[in-house]
Formats: C-alpha cells, structure tokens, sequence
C-alpha cells in the first residue's frame, strides 16, 4: 500500500491504518478483520456476477468477500489519499489492484471510501467505485 500524500495527522493516520487493515484482511483471507472496521450501516459497491456495480449492505459485503477472498492472490491500495472532513467523517481516494488466480478476472480501478468515527474509532461507511 502506498500513500499519494504521506498521512500526517492522528486522524490521517488512524485512517491509514483502517486501510491496512482492510489490506490485511484481504491477504489473510479474514472476514472477521472487516467485519471489525465495517460500520453496520455501511453501503458497499461491488461487482455482480455480470460484471456490474452495485451497493450492498455490510452482511451480503462480507458474504461476498468470503466468497472471492480464496480467489485473490494479489490485493493493494495504491496511491491513496485521505482527506478528513470533520472531526467525524473522512474520506479516501485511492487505485485498488486485485488479481485473481483467473487472470480474467483481475481488476485495476479506481475506489472511493468514506469513514466515521464511531466510538472514537474510524469506520468504513461507503465504498463506490470511481468511474462507474
């Protein structure tokens, strides 16, 4: 994972480490991990099996992830670049390579996160793709 601007701040910071987390969560293939850094309320973009976005809620995220994580062999955030809003709300720009042990199915593209703090800790609120 890399930064486009090095995170500075605490919050900038803590945000940062969210991230890698998720990185983390992806290359341990551990649901439990997101699961943790996930807010309930949370609306996720992903991939349907045709190929096109659509939200989902926190439970049908995790499904997901579970069920592709067995299939991913290369998972990172590239050029990520976190910017706080509030004392409670941030977001993240970012690329994010996935490669899967189909190369047909291998992904570059653009991702866009917004987190809240709750409970004094940092969460993932939305995913969306950028471009779609």
């Amino acid at each position: 994972m890399d930064f486009f601007e090095k995170p500075i701040t605490e919050d900038e910071k803590a945000i940062a480490e969210v991230l890698e987390k998720m990185n983390n969560a992806v290359r341990l293939k551990n649901v439990d991990i997101l699961e943790s850094i996930v807010s309930d309320n949370a609306q996720i973009a992903i991939f349907d099996k045709n190929w096109q976005p659509i939200c989902v809620n926190k439970k049908s995220y995790l499904e997901h992830m579970k069920a592709i994580m067995p299939e991913i062999i290369k998972f990172d955030y590239k050029d990520a670049l976190i910017r706080v809003v509030s004392d409670t709300t941030a977001e993240v720009t970012c690329s994010r390579l996935l490669i899967f042990s189909d190369p047909m199915r291998n992904m570059l593209h653009g991702r866009y996160f917004k987190f809240q703090k709750e409970n004094e800790e940092w969460h993932l609120t939305k995913a969306d793709y950028i471009g779609s």
